[in-house]
């Protein structure tokens, strides 16, 4: 199951590692700024993105007083670091800064409507947001421009679905397959196929633990129970004070449709396992190499994530207290009451 969230987030840096990208449209004789984007490739390689956003910065400026207009390549640089830094509003900058000036360049241009209309998509916030609209006449334009962009075809699906116009979301999205290879976004695309309301509902993405008892445990596993994540370490001193509570929810909820799955951020197994046996914590475990964490974006310790039957993401709650607790028990509490999936 894939979340709206993180099918963005894979889409957005998708494109952001890997190899340099060519240079589409070199100013004539300007060796600062060709040095200027040299350099912000190079960062952008090394995923040191806030530096390769400010040498791409720089470059513009470069060509702004060479040239008296912005550089479309240096904008289109400056959106590819920030969508790995997670920041559309500013990819949406860049790219409007990026189009202010026709481009020769037909890909060129391609590349950055594609990329704001990605960036629309994840601003907007419900079916009749006008951003959804804005995004798909941008993307519609990206497929018009160039072959050379499948994500078009599939963003545009995604927005098309986000609008509810279901069955031409799903021409966009098979478009896509019919041009995509093998990939996690043409898996992606097929999720949606099947199921369009992944478009709209923040679905948590697949994943697969190994559990302290050698277990794989999947989402698909949890399928038809509320599902609660705790993010948390014996190093984290909010996590170890919220034990006892987590615990007697965990007693108070026997025989119903809820299980609870501990996903450590320790490093130390030994100290790990006798915490985890001190303490009675009789539910699933799995020590994390850090892929949960960056996979449900988690920073703060504990972060407690609640999935419906669905797998849908219905509360997320980041740091521990009486209160914290209290609404963590209200949330599950409302989860299972739900009952069955929602059509």
């Amino acid at each position: 199951m894939t979340t709206l969230a993180s099918i963005l987030v894979a889409v957005m840096l998708a494109a952001t590692a890997g190899s340099r990208p060519s240079r589409m449209q070199a100013p004539r004789g300007d060796a600062a700024y060709t040095e200027a984007m040299s350099k912000g490739d190079d960062l952008l390689m090394r995923r040191e993105y806030i530096q390769a956003l400010q040498a791409f910065r720089r470059a513009d400026a470069l060509y702004l007083a060479l040239h008296e207009r912005t550089s479309p390549e240096a904008n289109l640089s400056m959106a590819r670091a920030l969508r790995a830094l997670k920041l559309p509003r500013d990819i949406v900058q860049a790219c409007d800064a990026g189009l202010k000036y026709p481009i020769e360049s037909k890909r060129l241009e391609a590349n950055l409507r594609n990329f704001r209309g990605e960036a629309l998509l994840a601003l907007a916030t419900t079916a009749d947001d006008p951003k959804l609209k804005d995004a798909e006449a941008d993307l519609r334009a990206s497929i018009a421009l160039s072959d050379a962009m499948p994500m078009a075809r599939y963003n545009l699906g995604l927005a098309l679905l986000k609008q509810r116009r279901d069955d031409e979301g799903v021409q966009a999205l098979k478009a896509f397959l019919d041009v995509a290879g093998p990939s996690s976004d043409a898996e992606d695309a097929r999720r949606l196929i099947d199921n369009p309301r992944r478009a709209r509902e923040n679905f948590a993405p697949d994943f697969s633990v190994r559990t302290l008892d050698g277990k794989t445990l999947a989402l698909e596993d949890l399928k038809g129970r509320t599902v609660v994540l705790d993010f948390w370490g014996t190093w984290c001193a909010p996590c170890v004070k919220a034990t006892p509570d987590l615990v007697r929810l965990n007693k108070k909820l026997a025989g119903q449709p809820f299980v609870m799955v501990g996903i450590s951020s320790d490093k130390d197994d030994l100290k790990w396992r006798e915490f985890i046996r001190k303490n009675n914590l009789d539910w699933p475990q799995s020590l994390d190499d850090g892929s949960m964490q960056r996979l449900f974006n988690v920073t703060v310790f504990p972060t407690y994530i609640v999935l419906d039957g669905e797998g849908i993401v219905r509360f997320r709650h980041a740091g521990a207290g009486s209160e914290s607790e209290r609404r963590l028990e209200d949330e599950i509490k409302k989860s299972l009451s739900a009952g069955a999936p929602r059509q």
